[in-house]
């Protein structure tokens, strides 16, 4: 009943376009993680055997899913789980973007408003996803060698920005004349 609704483009149906459901589903998908309440840490009685972590193939994710949570990951300079307009603006900016950041904050505003989040709180990886998979107008679609791409140029980006100063030159420099002297 409720696929013949959606589909019904009369008066009186409520036909969505799937762009249309795909929306609505990241939106509550947004509030539905926003709304879920913080779990409470249980202290073991033993320290329990933690198996291996599995591979993120073994664990069902696809290249792409994977490809967008290190993007998203990349940009999220702070680890809080959330892209603010400064981190969002490292994505922005490799996918073309030109303005500064005060046209970017405009841009910024208007993706969380379409994602119903506070530009405060910042985007999440369910919503960052979302823009990344939307080839309308009020995504920005990357195709999966675009996202390699990006995530090579972040994370060499980030290698140079944590690489250890260079070291010194071991060549002999000549001591600085005395005063008086030539």
């Amino acid at each position: 009943v409720l696929a013949r609704l959606l589909d019904d483009e009369s008066d009186s149906g409520c036909f969505c376009s799937n762009e249309d459901m795909k929306g609505m589903l990241a939106i509550w998908q947004a509030e539905r993680k926003a709304a879920a309440p913080a779990p409470v840490p249980v202290q073991p009685k033993a320290a329990p055997v933690v198996p291996a972590a599995p591979s993120a193939a073994a664990a069902g994710e696809n290249e792409r899913t994977l490809l967008k949570r290190q993007l998203f990951e990349l940009c999220d300079t702070d680890g809080d789980g959330r892209l603010v307009a400064q981190e969002m603006l490292m994505f922005a900016e490799l996918t073309g973007f030109e303005g500064d950041e005060q046209d970017w904050a405009g841009e910024f505003a208007a993706i969380c408003s379409e994602g119903r989040i506070d530009p405060s709180v910042g985007v999440d990886l369910a919503l960052f996803s979302f823009f990344i998979d939307d080839e309308s107008d009020a995504g920005q679609y990357c195709t999966d060698d675009e996202l390699q791409e990006m995530v090579a140029r972040l994370g060499q980006n980030r290698s140079i920005a944590a690489a250890p100063p260079a070291a010194p030159s071991a060549a002999p420099s000549a001591a600085p004349p005395r005063p008086g002297e030539n």
